[in-house]
């Protein structure tokens, strides 16, 4: 085989390395991204159920402390 051919086939064996290498980049990158939206979304999901647990606090709250009220009043 000739030098020639042989750098032909270095040449061609780097271009393919390297394209292999962007592409596995490329899958990392895609599944990084799906990992953070996912991430992304747990929080948001969070956010609400805290909200909601804080909604359901202060509204049993609300709640007791007018049931204490009331009942103190009917009791008077």
């Amino acid at each position: 085989m000739g030098i020639e051919k042989k750098q032909s086939l270095i040449s061609i064996t780097k271009t393919y390395q390297t394209r292999r290498n962007i592409l596995d980049l490329a899958e990392q990158v895609k599944v990084n991204k799906a990992v953070e939206d996912r991430i992304n979304q747990l929080e948001n999901e969070l956010l609400c159920l805290q909200k909601k647990f804080k909604d359901t606090e202060n509204g049993m709250d609300k709640y007791s402390k007018s049931g204490c009220l009331c009942f103190l009043s009917v009791m008077s």
